[in-house]
């Protein structure tokens, strides 16, 4: 399922034009990382950002703080140019 989702994405920005600035949202990690294998999300997530990289697509990717899945999320935080926190409690 993951293979066809980066493959899908691929596909849709092949086709924008490459003056055009584009935009990947995931949303949300910590919901891949529940339904599927957290070990294949990561190198989902790793392959998804690598790609965006090199064709100059920013990526966004929200993730909901979880103390079981902190491990996995630690992983993939850093791999982004900026975090941003949201508190529950503002929302």
């Amino acid at each position: 399922m993951l293979e066809k989702i980066g493959l899908e994405i691929m596909n849709i920005f092949k086709d924008v034009d490459e003056n055009t600035k584009k935009y990947l949202v995931i949303d949300s990690l910590t919901n891949l990382i529940i339904y599927n294998d957290p070990d294949i999300v990561t190198e989902f997530f790793y392959h998804i950002i690598n790609r965006t990289r090199t064709k100059n697509i920013h990526t966004i990717s929200l993730a909901i703080e979880e103390e079981e899945l902190d491990k996995y999320l630690t992983r993939l935080i850093y791999l982004n140019d900026k975090i941003l926190k949201v508190r529950d409690s503002f929302i």
